[in-house]
């Protein structure tokens, strides 16, 4: 999970930005999933998966705008 997450962080702002778009946005799910599950926090791991499941096309906004304007993607865990 870690190398996942390490991999995440480290691509170009571009291809960040192009996983964010609804529908590929589920590669940001599992890493928000990941980062929380790897810090224990169990209220985000359920906030998590149900971004996953129900949010795609609002959260996916919300990372791409995340994404242009801080270039990181927005979860309780940073």
């Amino acid at each position: 999970m870690q190398k996942y997450i390490d991999f995440m962080d480290e691509l170009p702002l571009w291809l960040k930005i192009v996983f964010a778009i609804p529908f590929l946005d589920v590669t940001w799910g599992l890493y928000r999933l990941f980062k929380s599950i790897m810090a224990k926090d169990v209220p985000c791991i359920v906030l998590a998966a149900v971004f996953i499941v129900f949010g795609t096309n609002v959260v996916a906004i919300f990372d791409i705008v995340m994404l242009a304007v801080f270039k990181k993607v927005w979860w309780l865990i940073d």
